[in-house]
């Protein structure tokens, strides 16, 4: 998703005009490149024989694969790079073109980069010309006037909430009770088969949501999801809530306009009183075009010391994704800086990544 995302904003930043497509029977597509069998269908039995099956078919595992090298060959052949840092995305001179299996997004500098695009792909497979995206992997668009565009998931959060019962429930402004310890309590009996899959089924459900649009559930989410194999009673109050944040806040829309790459990172030390444990826990979001194209929120793999070990991990961390999206958006083409801030609050994390000096509190390894 940060792929698309960082697409979707560079097309605003730059103008290009975005185009989607649908390629039909993607998987029928490419020839089998090693001896598969299947059994005659039904009503075609021929005793003693069996079919050799010449070019992919839906049900086959090896499918994706050879429908992928069939799309890398046919773009390949047509002047298209793909992107060593997202094999998904193939790019040549003010063109991108993103694959989700048969799902297509195009970003091009004008119609004409988009019909050359189209007609490369047409002269393999055969496509539906969506136009103008208007919902692309769940995510819906609205285009503004003055060329900003935004992006939401709000008829997922409608059916999400309707499978959960949850269309008409209180709302709630915060996702989590910040005073509310969420822990495994040994004399709480283990739920049952019914409870624990409605729960793991909600953190699934709303886990595509805070990938593709709601950077704002990411760390109640990852709370919630460590509690999937085991979930008590007061797990499933906590998902309740954050339903009722998630109706709640259903309108929420991510808006690009105008604005550079930027950083900001944070970190708790020690873990918060909602999560009752030693690990930390930090998170960054990166900003391209005035919103948010990433928003990772992880707990830490290993026990900070102190407040400036916990923090200089988080920056770590961040500069690493950092490095990422940098790559991918100079190898593309579709945006280049020569600086990228990050922001951070800690003063002594900063002091240590200007000037690293080696004294007793700073002898941690990353």
């Amino acid at each position: 998703m940060d792929s698309v995302r960082c697409i979707i904003a560079s097309a605003v930043l730059r103008w290009w005009k975005l185009h989607q497509f649908d390629t039909v029977t993607a998987f029928l597509h490419g020839d089998v490149d090693s001896s598969i069998y299947v059994e005659f269908p039904e009503g075609f039995e021929e005793p003693g024989y069996v079919c050799r099956l010449r070019r992919s078919l839906y049900g086959l595992k090896q499918a994706p694969r050879i429908w992928y090298q069939c799309v890398h060959r046919v773009l390949d052949a047509h002047g298209f790079t793909m992107a060593q840092s997202d094999n998904c995305v193939f790019y040549k001179s003010n063109c991108v073109i993103c694959f989700y299996v048969d799902d297509i997004l195009t970003a091009a500098a004008n119609s004409h980069e988009v019909d050359q695009a189209q007609r490369a792909l047409e002269t393999e497979f055969r496509l539906n010309d969506l136009g103008t995206p208007r919902s692309f992997l769940g995510i819906q668009f609205d285009y503004h006037a003055d060329g900003a565009l935004s992006i939401h998931q709000h008829q997922y959060i409608q059916k999400l909430l309707s499978d959960f019962g949850m269309e008409a429930c209180q709302a709630k402004t915060t996702p989590m009770n910040p005073k509310q310890v969420l822990n495994h309590r040994p004399d709480e009996e283990p739920p049952n088969e019914e409870a624990k899959t409605r729960f793991t089924t909600a953190i699934g459900s709303l886990m595509y949501l805070m990938v593709g649009t709601r950077p704002d559930i990411a760390f109640a989410l990852g709370t919630l999801s460590r509690f999937t194999s085991q979930p008590q009673s007061h797990h499933q109050v906590a998902l309740q809530r954050f339903l009722r944040y998630i109706n709640a806040t259903q309108y929420h829309r991510i808006t690009y306009r105008s604005g550079q790459l930027i950083g900001y990172m944070d970190a708790d030390f020690g873990g918060s009183v909602v999560t009752d444990g030693a690990y930390s826990t930090s998170g960054y979001v990166f900003q391209l075009a005035g919103a948010r194209v990433s928003w990772p929120s992880k707990r830490q793999g290993e026990v900070a010391t102190y407040t400036t070990h916990a923090e200089y991990i988080g920056q770590y961390n961040a500069l690493l994704h950092l490095h990422w999206l940098r790559t991918f958006l100079a190898e593309t083409q579709l945006y280049q800086s020569a600086v990228t801030n990050i922001m951070a609050d800690n003063q002594s994390a900063i002091a240590l990544s200007r000037n690293p000096e080696f004294h007793k509190r700073t002898k941690f390894s990353m």
